[in-house]
Parts: structure tokens; sequence; C-alpha cells
């Protein structure tokens, strides 16, 4: 198993999304010309031109994108074998040999492989959607880490949040308090409960308690009442 730093390193993740799908451009571009050919080219020539002259025409044509398909996902194969990402079974090539459909669909797979082994879901997530990290998860995580005593990952989902510009402190401050009755807040979706609850059950999260509220009596002119001072 990698170390949880290495889980969840975002620029980490880019680099290996980036580099998956450098290696399977070319696959990619050939699935989408025998998709082109089979939607778009093919119908109008058989109009125009008659099944006769056509379809010698097609099927030579689509042998052929079938063919550089094949390459591709072979030279995609030996790219990311090098770097140990993902590695394509002898049973994908041959179904991918004589059924193209499932060649099609080796593209998002191989992405996909790239970093679902090596990279947390919250890395994947950061670094396919930069403008709306996931901080709810995150927060979760985080919580769940730190409730556990798995300082390492704890540390890594802070560094994680700090990536995806989330303020790492924000992790630990509890919110606002609405409720000056509640006892203890859900470190997920920051909401308060009351005392004799200590699990939030929509996000399966232990709550935090609250900072002790500091009280002080305040004998004013108005008649001496107990003023709490929520901190």
């Amino acid at each position: 198993a990698r170390a949880p730093g290495a889980r969840h390193d975002v620029a980490g993740t880019r680099a290996a999304l980036a580099e998956a799908r450098a290696a399977t451009r070319l696959l990619t571009i050939a699935c989408s010309a025998q998709w082109l050919v089979l939607l778009i080219v093919a119908p109008p020539a058989l109009r125009f031109l008659g099944g006769a002259r056509a379809w010698p025409w097609l099927i030579g044509l689509a042998l052929a994108l079938h063919l550089l398909a094949a390459f591709a996902l072979w030279r995609a194969h030996r790219r990311l074998r090098a770097r140990s990402i993902a590695i394509v079974t002898v049973d994908d090539v041959v179904a991918a040999l004589l059924f193209p459909p499932a060649l099609w669909a080796l593209p998002r797979r191989l992405t996909t492989a790239a970093v679902g082994d090596a990279f947390s879901s919250l890395a994947v997530r950061a670094a396919l959607m930069p403008r709306r990290p996931p901080v709810g998860a995150l927060r979760r995580q985080y919580a769940a880490a730190r409730d556990g005593g798995a300082a390492d990952e704890a540390s890594a989902l802070r560094a994680l949040a700090a990536a995806v510009d989330v303020a790492p402190e924000t992790l630990d401050r509890p919110p606002p308090r609405r409720d000056l009755t509640a006892s203890s807040w859900c470190p997920a979706c920051a909401g308060d409960f009351r005392a004799g609850i200590d699990r939030c059950a929509p996000c399966d999260c232990a709550l935090w308690p609250y900072p002790a509220r500091a009280a002080s009596v305040d004998e004013n002119r108005s008649g001496g009442a107990l003023r709490i001072d929520p901190s």
C-alpha cells in the first residue's frame, strides 16, 4: 500500500492523468474514427454509391481503423506498463480484436486504472474538478482519520486541503454556533447537535464537542442577569 501522502497527492494525480491521456490519445482517436465511419460516413455512402460499390470501401476503411486501434492499444499498454500504471490482459486484447465495441471502452479503462489503484478518490476529484474541491468528503475523511488516530492520514488530508485552496485549519475549526444550546458539531456537515447525541446519522460521522463557553455574571443596572459569552 502506498503512503497516505502519496495517495492524496493532487499534483501526482494530475501527472498520472496526463500520462494516461497522452498514452491513450491515439487509441481514442482511432476509436472515435470508427464511430465516425459507422454513424456518419456509412449511411450516405450506402445511399449514394450503392451497397455493391460502398461495402468494399467501408469494410476496408473499418478494418484499417480497427488495426490502427489495435496498434494504439499495444502502444498505450507498453507505455503505461513501463510505469507500472496499468496492464492490459490477454483477454482484453482478444476481445478487442474480435469485437470492436470492446476496444472502444479501453481508453477510459486505462485512464481509470492509471489513477484508481494509486491515488485516493479525493485526489482524483480534486484533480478533475479544481474549481469544485470535495470539501464535504474531505472533512468527513479527515474526521474519520483524526478520530481513528491515523495521524499520517490526517496530515496527508491537510496537505490535500492546502493543494485545493482550502485552509487546513478549517478542518479542525468549529463553525459559528447557530444554536446556543448545542454541545457538539458534525465535522463533515457542520451541523449543530445537543447533548445526548454523539453521531451524525446522515454523515455517519462522530461528533466533535464545542469549546467550553465562558460564563460571567454581569451585575448591571437592570437586575444582575447571567450573561453567557458564546466564544
